[in-house]
């Protein structure tokens, strides 16, 4: 109250305004309803009005956000009134306010529509800090032009889309209680691990090894869609790794064009995908999507030379979609316009130089393709959410087969071949089936390591140092830096050999088969996120058998000294960790001797939210493990955006992790996980009737 009254007698001063603002944001989340009934959102509503869209207001503006966001009426009042002196930092959330209403669309059309908001703001298209917010907010003002269900399966889940960055708000009520509950299950769960014993001879041994082995090489799948092992993608080839600049002009010229679409024009555009339209005109181009990985919904003519493809969902899930993997034959050379309209993330690569992979019946090779790129939204409303993005782009289809993917393809046979090409001579590797997944398929655990120096399980000290990828099946760069991984262990070099004699490395490289086999982007065959649910896993999923490898391992003499999960960004170029507070050691490793591809400004250090159900957060607040991260690659560039990754730089990562993670210092001078998650707990701030913000503002 002594604030807003301050503020209410000044609200003229912008200083006295961003002061306020910046005090109460502190508070908006749990005190909005009070702030509400002081009359705050009038109160910013008017600072805004007098003083203008300055930089200076953004907490303003902010705070406005925070509490229930301004009307459609109130920010195009502003936006009218103060035009181009309207700032970006300062439009931006009420921007965002307005279009995170549900009755945005309604709101904008009885105020009038593209008519009066176009001429309004169309001159901010040009703003690179609010071109996305503005052309949300004219879909939203267009109307909705509706599209299929894209679901397969029950509709299931819809949790966020990345191990991101962003620090979710979390309850910390019972913190510690509830983490030392989970601690004491998985200590028990661990003794039971722990105590078994095959009581094999050293001889059995040996031969049970041997016969996983064959037996793992003898497997085979369907589909195989290996990237060629000279790599096409070498960096000299401009034509493959070239960064394809993204044109402002071109996307708002494409999405003007949008905008003007007919709802009733749109319905009639011909299908030529699943079913062919008899009034298509273009007989002699087909799809396909039938095969393992493959992911194609429908495709319509939208005019001559420009297609319109929708994408599956990820099974038995709701909404998520991103990779696309299919196939179109054509009679004859010819150029189409693509545009992919299911996107479900406000930012992606492709508007930043990223390029889809090709490859084509004349030589079998996966290569960068595709000009004119354009990643904008869309007006298309799917099972009543108006959300999506287009990403656009124009390609040179070749006569016969071409086979087109989101990033180079990595299947279930791909692993399967990369493992009889990296065969050792020697007794270094064991072949497990830790598990079925929920189709059947096997989960694979690897164990590599100096089999001779092999003692009797309570006399092996030798740490174990765990690495997991494909939990998110549509992450195929994890594959190609797991491939790296492999390529180091397996190898006959005397590196490897000291690697093997230090360490026993437990490679869990195919978390998720069932969603890479159905061509899902994020979740298994039940629509589960199998990289949120590892604090509680369901019974009979894949992660369940996963955590059960990882309670074993840390009941071991030995334990684990690092566990690093794989995975792929989506929005970022370069490589990084997503790591916990206090676990710096390995991204400072590998800023020095992981080479180009890491970039360890990107690295971030929490465990909060909906992330600490993730696999890193659980394995080291719940098991113990210091030394466990995320390690995402991108789709991409290089983090200098000098050039489009290639496969031997995932390659190469995948071997320099190796190396960082044994430069690591069994019982080092980090902060052991559970001080470390048991201190953040009690630095969370509590609950209290005046905070300290207030004091200093006072």
């Amino acid at each position: 109250e002594t604030l807003m009254a301050a503020w209410r007698d000044a609200f003229s001063d912008p200083g006295v305004g961003t002061a306020a603002a910046d005090a109460l944001l502190c508070y908006a989340s749990v005190h909005g309803e009070v702030l509400r009934k002081l009359g705050c959102e009038a109160l910013c509503a008017e600072t805004l009005s007098v003083n203008g869209l300055i930089s200076e207001l953004a907490p303003v503006a902010r705070l406005w956000h925070r509490l229930g966001g301004p009307t459609s009426e109130q920010v195009l009042s502003l936006v009218e009134r103060f035009g181009a002196d309207a700032k970006a930092v300062t439009l931006r959330p009420l921007l965002q306010g307005v279009t995170s209403r549900k009755s945005c669309s309604g709101e904008l059309q009885a105020l009038g529509g593209l008519s009066r908001l176009l001429p309004a703001i169309e001159a901010f298209l040009e703003n690179d800090e609010l071109s996305y917010h503005i052309m949300r907010l004219l879909c939203f003002a267009a109307g909705p032009l509706e599209a299929p269900a894209c679901g397969r399966g029950q509709a299931g889940e819809d949790c966020e889309d990345s191990d991101s960055e962003a620090t979710d708000g979390s309850d910390a009520e019972g913190d510690e209680a509830d983490l030392a509950k989970a601690k004491r299950a998985s200590q028990k769960r661990r003794s039971v691990h722990h105590a078994a014993d095959d009581g094999l001879s050293p001889e059995e041994s040996v031969q049970r090894r041997r016969d996983g082995v064959n037996k793992l090489l003898s497997m085979r799948s369907e589909e195989v869609a290996t990237v060629p092992a000279d790599d096409p993608g070498e960096p000299s080839e401009d034509a493959n790794t070239g960064i394809v600049p993204c044109s402002s002009l071109e996307r708002r010229e494409e999405f003007l064009h949008h905008l003007t679409l007919q709802a009733e024009s749109v319905a009639a555009w011909p299908t030529l995908y699943p079913q062919v339209s008899p009034e298509t005109g273009v007989p002699s181009l087909r799809f396909f999507s039938e095969f393992e990985g493959g992911n194609l919904r429908r495709v319509r003519l939208e005019a001559a030379g420009v297609l319109e493809l929708l994408l599956c969902g990820d099974t038995n899930r709701r909404a998520h979609s991103q990779w696309f993997f299919f196939d179109v034959e054509s009679e004859v050379a010819t150029e189409f316009r693509f545009h992919i309209v299911t996107f479900k993330k406000q930012k992606s690569t492709f508007g930043d130089g990223q390029r889809v992979v090709v490859q084509t019946e004349s030589d079998g090779v996966w290569r960068r393709a595709g000009i004119h790129y354009v990643y904008m939204p869309n007006r298309f409303c799917i099972s009543g959410r108006q959300c999506y993005n287009t990403m656009a782009f124009t390609l040179n289809l070749q006569a016969g087969r071409n086979r087109i993917a989101y990033f180079y393809p990595y299947l279930i046979g791909d692993l399967f071949a990369d493992l009889r090409n990296l065969r050792p001579s020697a007794d270094w590797i064991e072949a497990v089936e830790f598990g079925r997944s929920i189709c059947g398929k096997p989960l694979l655990r690897l164990n590599i390591t100096d089999f001779s120096e092999d003692r009797r399980l309570e006399e092996d000290c030798r740490p174990h140092i765990v690495i997991s990828a494909r939990v998110h099946p549509g992450e195929s760069p994890a594959s190609y830096v797991m491939r790296g991984v492999l390529q180091l262990l397996l190898a006959a070099s005397d590196e490897a050999a000291e690697l093997r004699r230090r360490y026993r490395f437990v490679v869990l490289p195919m978390l998720n088969p069932d969603g890479v086999a159905a061509g899902n982007g994020r979740s298994n065959s039940a629509g589960k996120d199998l990289n949120r649910c590892w604090e509680h896993p369901p019974a009979g999923c894949e992660v369940r058998f996963a955590k059960t490898v990882l309670e074993e391992l840390t009941a071991s003499p030995g334990g684990v000294l690092a566990f690093v999960d794989l995975h792929a960004h989506s929005q970022r170029h370069g490589a990084f960790t997503l790591s916990n507070p206090g676990t710096e050691a390995l991204p400072d490793i590998l800023r020095e001797f992981g080479g180009p591809l890491f970039d360890r400004k990107q690295c971030t250090f929490s465990c909060t939210g909906t992330k600490r159900t993730s696999a890193r957060c659980v394995v080291w607040r719940e098991l113990g493990v210091t030394h466990a991260h995320t390690l995402e690659a991108t789709y991409a560039a290089m983090p200098g955006r000098e050039r489009l990754l290639t496969v031997s730089d995932l390659e190469t990562l995948g071997q320099n992790l190796v190396r960082c993670c044994a430069k690591l210092q069994v019982g080092g001078s980090e902060v052991p996980a559970a001080q470390s998650a048991s201190s953040a707990a009690k630095k969370r701030p509590t609950k209290k009737k005046e905070g300290p913000v207030f004091k200093l503002a006072i």
